[in-house]
């Protein structure tokens, strides 16, 4: 039920950034297939349903919410010319909001992210929260994301995870 109205309500969006500090996740043993590392280096991106639990979906979802009350120095509020929509924007905050610190070392993620990019050291770069709410009048342009990325190499990961 939570979780049905919480959808109505907003789409949000958990992005990390990660690049070959060892993350160690509880989730080490977890099996992905050699295809999807292919895919991966192949197209540059990836599709993997079912990563992420219940339990980590609530988590980060509750994460937001907290961001969303206490934003930092560097989020945004916009609102565009029509309908009654806002768009929040944030990063840079996860050291500070305990749900993204448990997601960030003991998710899924950092496995997925070894798994990948074949290696097994990781660098998080930072989090990235995107909440887009109905009737938001303001669209989304196309953009590419590189230039937000201060680095060079071909080991560069983001995860883009929509609640």
């Amino acid at each position: 039920y939570y979780r049905k109205q919480w959808y109505q309500r907003r789409v949000r969006g958990f992005s990390c950034f990660s690049v070959p500090l060892c993350l160690h996740s509880v989730y080490d043993n977890m099996e992905f297939s050699e295809s999807l590392r292919k895919e991966f280096w192949e197209n540059g991106a990836v599709v993997v349903r079912g990563l992420f639990s219940d339990e980590w979906l609530e988590k980060v979802a509750s994460g937001i919410e907290s961001n969303l009350a206490h934003p930092s120095k560097y989020s945004e509020r916009v609102k565009g010319d029509i309908g009654s929509g806002e768009y929040f924007n944030d990063y840079m905050n996860w050291q500070g909001i305990p749900n993204f610190v448990d997601f960030v070392h003991n998710s899924p993620a950092p496995r997925l992210a070894k798994f990948l990019l074949d290696t097994e050291r990781l660098v998080f770069y930072h989090e990235h929260v995107l909440v887009k709410e109905p009737q938001t009048g303001k669209r989304t342009p196309w953009h590419q994301d590189q230039p937000y990325y201060p680095m060079d190499g071909k080991q560069i990961l983001s995860i883009w995870m929509p609640l």
